[in-house]
C-alpha cells in the first residue's frame, strides 16, 4: 500500500502539473489566438487604406492627365479656327488671282491677235512697197 500511496502522490502531483500546465498553455494559446485575429483585422484595414491611397493617387494622376489633354485640345481647337480663317482668306486671294490670270490670258490673247495682225499688215505694206518701188512710185 505504501507503493501505492507513493505512487499515487506522484500520480496526484503529476496530474495537478500537467493539468496545471495544460489549462495554462490553452489560455495562452487563446490569447495568442486574439492576438493574431487583432493583429490580421489590424493589417487588412492598414492595406485597405494603402489600397485606397493608392486609387486616390491613381484617380488623381489621371486627372492631371486629363486636365492637361483637355488644354492641349483646348489649344488644338484654337489653332483650328484660325487656321480655318487664314484658309477662308488665302482661298479668296487665289480666287483673286486666278481671275487675274484670266484676265491676263485674255489680254495676251488679245495682244497675240493684234501682233499677227500688225504682222500680216507689215508683210501686206513690204509688198505694196516693193510694188510701188517696181513700178516707180513714190510714197
Amino acid at each position: 500500500m505504501e507503493s501505492f500511496g507513493v505512487y499515487g502522490i506522484i500520480s496526484t502531483v503529476l496530474n495537478v502539473l500537467l493539468s496545471g500546465g495544460l489549462l495554462a498553455t490553452l489560455v495562452t494559446l487563446r490569447s495568442l489566438k486574439e492576438k493574431a485575429k487583432e493583429e490580421a483585422k489590424k493589417a487588412k484595414e492598414e492595406t485597405k487604406s494603402a489600397a485606397l491611397g493608392n486609387i486616390d493617387a491613381a484617380v488623381d494622376t489621371w486627372k492631371k492627365i486629363v486636365n492637361s489633354l483637355q488644354e492641349q485640345i483646348d489649344k488644338l481647337l484654337e489653332q483650328r479656327t484660325s487656321d480655318a480663317a487664314k484658309i477662308d482668306s488665302l482661298s479668296e486671294q487665289v480666287k483673286q488671282q486666278n481671275l487675274r490670270i484670266e484676265q491676263l490670258q485674255e489680254q495676251v490673247a488679245s495682244t497675240e491677235m493684234k501682233v499677227k495682225s500688225v504682222n500680216r499688215l507689215e508683210k501686206t505694206i513690204a509688198r505694196y512697197e516693193k510694188l510701188m518701188d517696181a513700178a516707180g512710185i513714190e510714197y
